[in-house]
This record gives structure tokens, C-alpha cells and sequence, in this order.
């Protein structure tokens, strides 16, 4: 009884041990739980799009200004002043970003020359007086192109090309121009021939005592053969037959109308027409008021170091347009200018010891500048101490 328990116990361990088994076995290990994936917040068709701000449209006044600049810039370039023509640039296309000329500027700054205006190119020589701003205004068709063009040839200072320089122009060099062919005359119309009339010359009346005989060879002698005879053109007259009483008026004859042959002129074919290379037009600016003139006129002279008339010139262009900031800010910088420029001259002749000339000097800044209390000081210190000196002597 015993060992029957034993056994029957046993028989249970045993089969619990394989079903722990099997269970360890066959349950498959317990996944680790992927987190949800992010959803993405999708944009809501309702939400406005940002909008970018509008571009600016500059004011009429606006317009003369950045036109101004751009002008001052032109001038800058054609004396070499990169640095300078950039910053103006900038500052033209600030205050109106739609300015052509500025834009055109800073195109020729930024872009390949020979890519831009390309490889095929001729020779040409510069003639005296012109300038690149002329030649590319003839063979470009802008005048403010210059200075690609000076850098497609290589050229830093575009207003110091001598007259003889070869310089390359872009494109074909155009045909000389042609004189038309000489239109042939035309024929004058032909008239119609006169038909030929036959003269008879008349009898001559005979001599007194002539005889028969002579008569008689005579007429034959002057009688025209049978057949040199013209035969009458017009028809003999119809007989009237006696029984008629009417009376027949016979008609007149009509020579019969030949028609009036009238030579036509033949239609010559219009001559080729050769087109000459026509100067092409620079392109059309604002027509410039006698401010922006008088500014221009200010710039040439400020480029070539006459300070006093680039001054004047500003100020004109101040007096005639009180809206010229650009005037009155360079007629301010040519005033400092002209200042320090006498000031140094008086300063070093009294160095020198040139009494005279530093007074000189400081008058010439007096005149320019009146109300200047270092030239009046320094000017009596010069005149005080040229007193003691003939004192001495």
C-alpha cells in the first residue's frame, strides 16, 4: 500500500515537472511595449499663410534722390572709385530698390564681363575726344555701360584712356556703310513719226518763144515717174445717180486714227537698301531739372580737384532745389575742405617763417569764410609778431 503511494506520488511529480517544462518552453517572452508613435501636428488649412511685407515704392522725391546717387556713382567709377560706387549703390537702392540706373551699376560690379557681353569681339581704335561712355553709348546702346566695357578690356580708371588706344568691342564689327547704285534714266516716251509728205515742186511757167517740143520735155524732165506717184488715200466720191433730186452732200473723209503709241517706262527694281549701323539711342532717362545739373557740374569738379568751383556748383544745386540733401551735404564737405586746405597753407608759410604769405593765406580763408575766429586770431599772432621784426631792423 505504501509503495503503491510512493509510486503514484512519484508518477504525479514527475508529470508536473513536465508540464513546467513545456510551459517554459512554449511561452514566448513578454515584448517590450513600443511607445506610441508622435503625432505630427499637420497645419491647419484655416491658419493664414505669412504673408511678406510689400516692396517699397519710393516717393517721387525718393526717385530724384537715388537718381542723384546713381549719377554720383557713374562718377565714381569713371575715376576708378570701386569702394566708394559700391557703398552708393547700396544706399541708392535703399532709398528706391526699383532705381534702373543703380541696378545696371551694380550688375556691371558683380557679374563676368566676358560671359555678360561674350567672346566674339573687334578692334577699335579710340579717336580724340571720345570716351567709353561715348563708344558704348554708340556700339552698346547705353552710354552708362562704360564700365564693363572698361572691364572687358582691362581698364581700372575708365576716364584715363588716351585717344590712339586699341580697345576690344563686343559683338561684330559692323558693315561700312554703302553708297545705293545709280538708278538708270529713265527712257523718255518715244513720239509717234510723222507720216512723210511728198512735195511736188511746182511747174516752172514757160520762156516766151519757146516751142512745143521744149515744152514738152521739160514737163517730162520734171514730172515724177508713175510709180513715185502717192495714189490718193481717199476713197472717189459715189456717183449720183441723175434721177436723185435730192442734193448729195458727200462727206468729208477721215483719215483713219492710228492709236498715239505712248512708251511706258520700264519699272526699275528698287535698289537694294543697304542699312547703314545706326547709333543706337542711350537709354531714356529722367530729363534732368538744373539741380541735378548743377549737381552733376559739382561732381566733375570735385573728381578733378577744384574744390572751390565744386562748392560753388553745390551750392547752386542747393539754392535751386532746397530738397537736395545730396547738395547741401557735399557743398558742407567741399566748405571743410577748403577750410583745412587754406589753414594748412597759412599755418606752414608761418613755419617757414613766411610772415607775409601766412597772412596771405588766412585773408584768402577770411574771404572764403568770414565769421573763421582761428584765421583771425592766427592772422593778428602773424601780423604782430611781422611788427616786431621791422622793429628790429
Amino acid at each position: 500500500m505504501t509503495e503503491a503511494v510512493i509510486a503514484r506520488f512519484s508518477g504525479r511529480l514527475l508529470v508536473m515537472a513536465c508540464l513546467g517544462l513545456g510551459a517554459c518552453l512554449t511561452l514566448p517572452q513578454k515584448e517590450a511595449e513600443a511607445p506610441p508613435p508622435e503625432t505630427v501636428a499637420e497645419p491647419s488649412p484655416e491658419a493664414p499663410a505669412a504673408e511678406l511685407p510689400p516692396p517699397k515704392v519710393a516717393t517721387p522725391a525718393e526717385q530724384q534722390q537715388a537718381q542723384r546717387v546713381a549719377l554720383k556713382v557713374a562718377d565714381l567709377l569713371e575715376a576708378g572709385r570701386v569702394d566708394e560706387a559700391q557703398v552708393e549703390i547700396e544706399r541708392a537702392l535703399e532709398i528706391d530698390p526699383a532705381n534702373a540706373l543703380a541696378q545696371s551699376f551694380l550688375q556691371q560690379l558683380t557679374v563676368d564681363p566676358f560671359e555678360a557681353l561674350g567672346a566674339d569681339s573687334f578692334g577699335y581704335t579710340v579717336k580724340p575726344g571720345e570716351s567709353l561712355s561715348k563708344i558704348a553709348g554708340r556700339y552698346m546702346g547705353d552710354i552708362f555701360q562704360f564700365y564693363i566695357l572698361a572691364r572687358y578690356n582691362g581698364i581700372e580708371v575708365p576716364r584715363l584712356v588716351p585717344a590712339g588706344q586699341v580697345i576690344r568691342i563686343p559683338g561684330d564689327r559692323p558693315a561700312a556703310p554703302q553708297r545705293p547704285a545709280s538708278k538708270p534714266a529713265k527712257p523718255e516716251p518715244r513720239m509717234p513719226e510723222p507720216e512723210p509728205v511728198e512735195v511736188v515742186a511746182p511747174e516752172p511757167a514757160p520762156e516766151p518763144g519757146a516751142s512745143d517740143r521744149e515744152l514738152s520735155e521739160r514737163a517730162a524732165d520734171v514730172r515724177p515717174p508713175v510709180e513715185e506717184v502717192a495714189t490718193p488715200s481717199q476713197p472717189a466720191p459715189t456717183e449720183v445717180p441723175v434721177e436723185s433730186a435730192e442734193p448729195v452732200i458727200a462727206e468729208e473723209p477721215v483719215a483713219p486714227v492710228e492709236p498715239e503709241v505712248v512708251a511706258v517706262p520700264t519699272v526699275d527694281e528698287p535698289p537694294a537698301v543697304i542699312e547703314a549701323p545706326v547709333e543706337a539711342l542711350p537709354r531714356l532717362l529722367p530729363e534732368p531739372t538744373p539741380s541735378d545739373l548743377a549737381f552733376q557740374r559739382g561732381l566733375r569738379e570735385q573728381a578733378q580737384g577744384h574744390n572751390l568751383a565744386a562748392y560753388e556748383a553745390f551750392q547752386s544745386a542747393y539754392s535751386l532745389d532746397p530738397a537736395n540733401s545730396e547738395a547741401r551735404s557735399n557743398a558742407e564737405l567741399m566748405h571743410k575742405e577748403i577750410v583745412a586746405d587754406y589753414t594748412r597753407r597759412a599755418r606752414a608759410a608761418f613755419a617757414r617763417q613766411d610772415l607775409q604769405g601766412s597772412i596771405d593765406a588766412w585773408d584768402e580763408l577770411l574771404a572764403f569764410d568770414p565769421g573763421n575766429d582761428i584765421a583771425q586770431l592766427e592772422r593778428q599772432k602773424a601780423l604782430v609778431l611781422q611788427e616786431r621784426i621791422k622793429s628790429f631792423r
